[in-house]
């Protein structure tokens, strides 16, 4: 007998009901279904899941246009994501000042300089295993953001029940990424969540996420001139998300790795090296 993947025995009898249904693939009913309960309790009005997080942050930053030449900026204690993901758009990182008490976020106080042509979003790790988060001033480096028309995306790791002092990401964020993989809250096998108040950032990162095509019928394999890639998720990966959201079985958050990119070089073996200075 094949040995089970999950201990849950939910989990088990939704494999067998997802096998047995014959819909395994991408873009399914629990996906959709998942998509859209998971951005609701999480505070969004849109959801989009993709097959990990690092594919749902590059869908967003396809969907701010992000292309060669152009820079996000982070602080130099981030996740090596960050720098990754955004060289496979084209773009490069510019490190810019960070919070004295949370390195891992910017000081909205010292960003306006940073915020210059080209540079297309504003991207912070949201450290949940912080525990002053709240007094991070989230409101400031949002009212930054927007007076210079330049998205902000935070990456919530794999905490799904992220707030900032009570209220959701998506009130401050353009769009938050949750990632659904080992250390998170609610671990999925893998998986991560666009969730976003914007309509449009939902359409550019779906079509993005979607081979090129945008949401609703007659779609086109164009969208902005970016074709795209396959990014979704399988019913497998958002029947488990979904399964375990309605269960609330939810665990602790593993701490991030974060990785001084100032001091590692992009490419080598020492690039995920520990975390100094913290």
């Amino acid at each position: 007998m094949t040995e089970t993947l999950y201990m849950n025995p939910a989990l088990e009898a939704l494999e067998t009901d997802i096998l047995e249904s014959g819909v395994w693939g991408t873009i399914g009913p629990r996906s959709v279904e998942a998509a859209d309960k998971l951005a609701a309790f999480f505070g969004g009005k849109h959801g989009l899941l993709c097959h990990s997080a690092d594919a749902a942050y590059e869908s967003v930053l396809r969907a701010v246009g992000c292309a060669h030449g152009d820079r996000i900026l982070t602080t130099d204690l981030c996740s090596p994501s960050h720098v990754l993901v955004a060289a496979c758009t084209g773009a490069s990182p510019v490190f810019c000042p960070a919070d004295n008490e949370i390195p891992s976020l910017p000081d909205p106080d010292a960003l306006t300089e940073y915020l210059t042509d080209g540079v297309r979003a504003v991207v912070a790790d949201f450290t949940f295993e912080c525990d002053h988060t709240d007094l991070y001033p989230l409101d400031r480096l949002c009212a930054v953001c927007r007076a210079h028309n330049v998205p902000l995306v935070l990456d919530a790791g794999g905490c799904v029940t992220a707030k900032w002092r009570g209220e959701a990401l998506t009130t401050y964020a353009d769009a938050v990424i949750v990632g659904f993989g080992k250390g998170s809250e609610l671990y999925a096998g893998m998986g991560g969540l666009v969730a976003t108040d914007s309509a449009d950032m939902m359409a550019g990162a779906f079509a993005y996420h979607n081979c090129g095509r945008a949401p609703g019928d007659g779609c086109t394999l164009n969208f902005d001139d970016i074709v795209g890639g396959d990014f979704r998720v399988t019913e497998w990966t958002a029947g488990a998300a979904l399964l375990l959201l309605e269960e609330k079985a939810f665990t602790s958050p593993a701490p991030r790795p974060l990785c001084r990119m100032r001091e590692q070089p992009l490419y080598g073996t020492d690039y995920f090296g520990k975390v100094t200075g913290r």
